[in-house]
């Protein structure tokens, strides 16, 4: 179970940011570029900001926060924690991102019930932003949405890039 959990917690990161505009890419050197992520394609990510599309090197960039302000890589807490899931977390979410299915599944999810109330629940969503593996494995959102078919079908597209 420990190796789905970088994918559920992408998931459910994903889940209410998948198709937002408000991101906010920090690059190396410090500058920054407004856009929503539409995809991923041969290292790079693609943004679409106010001048178009622009490809930016993923080895470029230091954080990827959305119009919240969150960004949960980079927080002191889920550094510190547990730096091996975080990275788990970036090989998933760029593999969503370079995936049209899996946008397509991350969005049909938007609407379903078991991660509606797990998005409600500040609880689960501190402990999933911190990376907080006991509380989010001791929840009750976290069962629900372990046991849920769609999101059990999208974890299982997703697991073998654990593997």
């Amino acid at each position: 179970m420990k190796n789905l959990l970088p994918v559920l917690i992408s998931i459910v990161l994903f889940v209410p940011n998948a198709w937002s505009a408000g991101k906010t890419v920090t690059l190396k050197d410090g500058s920054r570029i407004n856009g929503q992520i539409v995809g991923m394609s041969n290292g790079n990510y693609i943004l679409k900001s106010a001048v178009g599309e622009i490809a930016v090197p993923e080895n470029s960039v230091t954080s990827i926060v959305t119009q919240d302000g969150l960004s949960p890589q980079n927080t002191p807490a889920a550094q510190s924690k547990n730096s091996t899931m975080s990275a788990q977390i970036q090989a998933v979410q760029g593999q969503m991102l370079s995936d049209p299915s899996i946008l397509t599944d991350i969005q049909a999810l938007a609407q379903d019930p078991d991660m509606i109330a797990a998005l409600s629940d500040p609880a689960f969503i501190q402990a999933v932003q911190n990376q907080d593996l006991q509380t989010i494995e001791s929840s009750p959102q976290f069962q629900k949405l372990m046991n849920n078919p769609g999101i059990r079908a999208l974890m299982g597209k997703m697991a073998p890039s654990l593997e």
